[in-house]
């Protein structure tokens, strides 16, 4: 799947997403990010990058992302 299915697959079903506090601020990220281990959402190696999307319907959740494909990421956001 290419990162634009990944994310419209992500729009139709927000929950296969972790859930993320209701409110996050960098200390949260950078938490995250740095002191947890955790596998990029598209091809599985170490997520170097965490986002958060607030999704309506399931509130907040998080995007555990590799560089490569934060960066993809960005361009179809």
């Amino acid at each position: 799947m290419d990162v634009q299915g990944a994310l419209q697959l992500l729009k139709a079903e927000p929950s296969l997403l972790p859930a993320a506090p209701g409110i996050v601020d960098g200390e949260d990220i950078e938490r995250r990010r740095q002191s947890e281990a955790h596998t990029c959402l598209y091809c599985g190696q170490p997520a170097t990058t965490a986002l958060v999307a607030a999704i309506p319907e399931a509130g907040n959740r998080w995007l555990d992302l590799c560089w490569e494909h934060f960066a993809l990421v960005r361009q179809y956001a």
